[in-house]
């Protein structure tokens, strides 16, 4: 019987997010167990419909949103408050959403890097885990004191970076904030070079997934806004608060404004050295200046500490970047930290330009927003769960 099937709340609000859901939506239908309960927030309404329509479903629920007023956050905020009273009403078995979480670290192969071993770590150090990039998840318990905290705003339309802020906020009413890497199996259906079927299974974790600009100018864009909310206000709004560990943490989060600028500064050093080092060797021996710091056993010492440091870094980028995106993907980790390096500096300009101009003039930071894309294939092949 109808009646009889839990009720199972599917939440969409963009094109991307009803491309995802649809498959999850058709196989709980064909369930004996649930009924899909269809929740569309008007997040992007006419492309939402049109999204809808092209897979057959239609919403049992609509929540309309005021696009006009207020920034992103604000628009989060309405979502929030809408839902929350239609799941007091329906009272359902499970919520199931896939949206877009754009707050990560560098770019987006450090991501293997970031939630396979910072994020562990952190928690284990600080009890604080920053939902930047990941699937997070928040109780009844959290969202409601978060509600109360702000008078009725959830999410702080103030941060660039509000999952990254939620979390601090959370850690200071004392909830606790755990870091879960859960895998699942998948089937991938291809069809192989002799256009034969193949079928393979993958275990991957669960993780929200999406393409990171591959435009050099919107990328720099993307991670300044990054910079601002993480640096810039989380220095302001949260200090140096806590134990040694949360200071180190807060440390390793801001010190990308000096060690961008730095690392830029290392490669035009080393670029002039070897330029010299050539232009000598056109000259007599005799006649060469000799080096009065690089001959030094003090330099040789740093070059040495500095170099097992550097392999050191190189190695455990490749091992968690292997990990989660494969061998070739791994041995590219260690080139694409220079792509990076030459990212954090542009951005780190452009956040300090925007931040000194916000202090100056009183301007308000706006939200800097950069076009991502989401996969929905895994390599060459369709994704499905087993069974």
């Amino acid at each position: 019987m109808m009646t009889d099937r839990a009720i199972c709340i599917c939440v969409v609000g963009t094109r991307p997010e009803v491309i995802k859901m649809a498959a999850v939506i058709a196989r709980l239908g064909e369930s004996d167990w649930a009924r899909p309960f269809i929740v569309s927030i008007g997040q992007h309404a006419e492309l939402l419909d049109r999204a809808m329509a092209d897979f057959g479903l239609v919403a049992d629920h609509h929540i309309a949103i005021d696009r006009n007023r207020g920034s992103i956050l604000e628009v989060a905020s309405q979502a929030m408050d809408r839902l929350d009273a239609l799941l007091e009403g329906l009272d359902p078995a499970c919520v199931i959403a896939q949206g877009d979480t754009t707050t990560v670290m560098a770019a987006s192969l450090e991501f293997a890097e970031w939630h396979s071993k910072d994020l562990v770590v952190r928690e284990s150090m600080t009890g604080v885990v920053p939902c930047a990039g990941v699937s997070a998840c928040f109780s009844h318990r959290a969202i409601d004191a978060l509600r109360q905290e702000r008078a009725g705003e959830v999410f702080s339309t103030t941060s660039l970076t509000e999952d990254y802020d939620i979390a601090f906020r959370l850690a200071k009413m004392g909830m606790r904030e755990i870091f879960v890497r859960l895998p699942i199996s998948l089937v991938v259906e291809a069809v192989g070079p002799d256009g034969m079927p193949e079928i393979t299974r993958r275990s991957m974790p669960v993780a929200t997934r999406e393409f990171f600009p591959e435009d050099f100018r919107a990328a720099y864009r993307q991670l300044a806004r990054w910079l601002l909310g993480i640096a810039f206000q989380g220095w302001t709004q949260h200090g140096w608060e806590g134990n040694l560990g949360a200071k180190y943490f807060f440390l390793r989060d801001r010190k990308g404004l000096i060690t961008a600028p730095a690392a830029i500064l290392a490669y035009f050093a080393m670029f002039s050295l070897l330029v010299g080092h050539g232009l000598f060797q056109f000259l007599p021996q005799a006649e060469r200046p000799p080096y009065a710091l690089l001959g030094s056993d003090l330099y040789r010492t740093l070059l040495w500490v500095n170099l097992i440091l550097l392999g050191n870094r190189l190695v455990q980028r490749t091992l968690f970047t292997t990990r989660i995106y494969g061998i070739w993907q791994g041995l590219m980790a260690g080139p694409r930290m220079i792509v990076s390096n030459l990212l954090n500096f542009f951005a780190t300009l452009r956040a300090a330009a925007i931040f000194a101009r916000h202090k100056a003039t009183g301007k308000p930071i706006v939200w800097d927003k950069t076009t991502h894309s989401y996969p929905f294939q895994i390599a060459s092949g369709v994704a499905r769960l087993p069974g």
